[in-house]
């Protein structure tokens, strides 16, 4: 993994070697929302999660749900922590605990570590 985005994931990791798998990242018009995917060479997978307010990173469970529109999602749940995703065909979405729905971009490892490192100054 490299430093930057993720060097204090890696240091909560106590070292094991986890690799970026793919993450979304969307701004809702207030809080910048991430959902990055990690994995392991002996296959555990991790997540960080990001809501603008709180953060998480350990192993996660998916869940599927719906919108109230009947519209499929997936939901990611580290901790206490939720965020949804979907995607339409054409775009991916990140949607809130309020059920607000954002625009979102898949990321490589550089972009997630480039946006994330801008909206942190």
């Amino acid at each position: 993994m490299s430093k930057g985005m993720f060097s204090d994931v890696h240091d909560m990791l106590q070292g094991d070697k986890w690799t970026y798998d793919s993450g979304f990242y969307a701004n809702d018009g207030n809080s910048d929302l991430f959902i990055c995917f990690f994995y392991s060479d002996d296959g555990e997978q991790m997540a960080y999660l990001n809501n603008g307010s709180e953060e998480a990173i350990a192993d996660y469970e998916v869940t599927e749900d719906e919108l109230d529109d009947g519209t499929p999602l997936m939901l990611i749940r580290v901790g206490e922590l939720v965020l949804g995703y979907m995607n339409d065909g054409t775009d991916w979405y990140i949607i809130d605990k309020d059920a607000n729905v954002a625009v979102a971009a898949e990321l490589t490892e550089e972009e997630a570590e480039f946006i994330f490192d801008a909206v942190q100054d």
